[in-house]
Order: structure tokens, then C-alpha cells, then sequence
């Protein structure tokens, strides 16, 4: 879980998949919410499950006027970013290193639990949707979206985990840029800059410009290597790659098959609730974005 306190304390404005909230992926997935929550719009207690620094809490309010919204996560420090210096009012509580099922809420609370790409991290079984289950009130619904190891978010996560093995392998390329540090020949930079480019293209393919992000920091650290760049902020942005990489074998290893997909959707049938509905959440442009999973109480 350190990992994912490093992603948030680092991401103060983004999500999961953009440093600025901007991407095309968080444009779709913000207008897939406040749909949502127009049309859940009588609700007034919500919980985000595994909220990182609030992406969904934020579109509730932004689009629901009466509604408090409490987010738990089990990352730390996640309070402390600029996200919740947004004008809240109040409305967007983050409660940040707790574990989905330590969550200790009165029954029948929630008229809403949602989530996005975050519950299937932690252990789905009986006994951990039971508890989620039973902190909504009669008539409300749980509601998230969860990875597909088929989406294109996953397609992309694949790319982009074989190129940071190859940064981080051996610690190799960190190493090389150690060793310009101390004599920083522009015939040299510019020879491991453009291999390593050369290799994310050869790995990437046709996908290059959508990841070309993952090159962008290495390429700022070796072009300042010329005014005095310390061997901290090396290390630092070698453990955050490292940190990335373990993210990403962590996302690929969460996502729901069919299979567990299914047996997920036989959980919840077993808790005699009103309506489960399970789901392929596509967009026109993006393709295909996970699973789309709603079950009323």
C-alpha cells in the first residue's frame, strides 16, 4: 500500500490516469458519474470505497446539491493533497489509511456506495460485500466500475509495464545517468536519451505517443544535468519508478476475467437483494473500459 501513498502524496490534482485530471479516459469517467448522480439525485449520504483522493466524491457534489460524501481509502496521507483545497463545502470527507473492511459505519447508513477501479484490490468474498452491503439503506444501491483485463486501460498498462521492466531492470539506466551526472557530455546524454526512446518505440509500437509521458520526467532529469541535479532526485525518480511498475502488476493481477467476474455477481445473489446488474462499460471513442456492476438493496 506504500506504492499507492507515494502515487497520491505525488498526484495532487490528477487521477490514476493523468497528472492533471485532463485525459480523455477521466473526461469520459467524470461524465459517466455525474450522469449517475443526476440520476440518483434524491440521495444524500454517499461513500466512495477505495477513493484514492476523491475523483468520484468530487462529481458527486459537483452535481448534487444536498449530499455529503465520505471517501475511505487504504493509502495514507491521501487528506493532504491540494485535491480537497477544492470548494467542497465541507461536502467531501476523505478518511485515508483505512481498509475497505475495517470501515466501521452504522448499518443502514448509505442511501450510495460506489467506487471506481477500486474494490477489486481488495479480497471480494462473502464476508467483505456482507459488510458493504449492509451499510446501505433500503432502496439504495452499490455501484462501481472495475478493471477488465481486456480494456484498453489494461491493453496500456501491459505497454507501459514491459518499458519501465526495461528502465528499471538492474537498475541500468538510473546507473548511466549516475555516471553523466558526474561527466555530463551532450554526446552521451543525448546517446542514452535517444536508446531509450528507441527501445519504448520498439516495445510501444503505434501506442508510443499515448505513453510517451513515462519518458518525459527521464528526459527533463537528463537535460538538467548540466545545472547541478543532486543524487536525491535521482533516487527519488528511480522509487518512483519502481513504485509504477509495482502498481501496474498490481492493476493487470486485480482485473476481473469473466470468471471472477461471475463469481462476483454469485456473491452478491446470495444477499437477496432487488436488483444486480453486471455490465461492459464502453466508450465510443476509447473502447472498452471495464466492468459496470450496480446492485440495489
Amino acid at each position: 500500500m506504500e506504492r499507492w501513498s507515494q502515487f497520491w502524496s505525488e498526484n495532487k490534482l490528477g487521477d490514476c490516469f493523468s497528472l492533471n485530471g485532463e485525459s480523455d479516459l477521466s473526461q469520459v469517467l467524470i461524465k459517466y458519474w455525474e450522469k449517475y448522480f443526476v440520476n440518483n439525485s434524491s440521495s444524500r449520504f454517499v461513500l466512495d470505497l477505495a477513493c484514492g483522493n476523491g475523483f468520484v466524491g468530487k462529481c458527486a457534489i459537483n452535481t448534487m446539491t444536498k449530499i455529503c460524501c465520505i471517501g475511505v481509502d487504504q493509502a495514507s496521507d491521501i487528506g493532504k493533497t491540494d485535491f480537497n483545497n477544492f470548494d467542497t463545502q465541507s461536502k467531501l470527507k476523505i478518511l485515508s489509511g483505512i481498509n475497505i473492511s475495517d470501515t466501521k459505519f452504522v448499518d443502514n447508513e448509505f442511501d450510495l456506495v460506489v467506487s471506481q477501479f477500486g474494490l477489486e484490490y481488495g479480497n471480494i468474498n462473502e464476508d467483505s460485500m456482507k459488510h458493504i452491503l449492509k451499510q446501505i439503506k433500503p432502496g439504495g444501491e452499490l455501484n462501481f466500475i472495475a478493471h477488465h483485463p481486456e480494456s484498453f486501460i489494461c491493453k496500456q498498462s501491459k505497454i507501459e509495464l514491459e518499458i519501465l521492466k526495461y528502465i528499471n531492470r538492474d537498475k541500468s539506466i538510473f546507473n548511466r545517468i549516475r555516471k553523466l551526472k558526474s561527466s555530463p557530455e551532450l554526446v552521451e546524454k543525448e546517446h542514452l536519451l535517444n536508446e531509450i526512446i528507441k527501445k519504448g518505440k520498439e516495445l510501444a509500437g503505434d501506442s508510443f505517443i499515448s505513453i510517451e509521458v513515462i519518458f518525459l520526467t527521464i528526459k527533463n532529469l537528463i537535460s538538467s544535468l548540466d545545472y547541478g541535479v543532486q543524487d536525491a532526485q535521482i533516487d527519488e525518480l528511480e522509487l518512483h519508478y519502481i513504485a509504477y511498475e509495482e502498481r501496474l502488476i498490481e492493476q493487470l493481477s486485480v482485473a476481473l476475467c469473466s470468471i471472477k467476474e461471475s463469481d462476483l455477481v454469485l456473491i452478491l445473489k446470495k444477499e437477496n437483494l432487488n436488483k444486480i446488474e453486471s455490465k461492459l462499460l464502453y466508450d465510443e471513442k476509447l473502447g472498452l473500459i471495464g466492468w459496470e456492476i450496480n446492485a440495489k438493496v
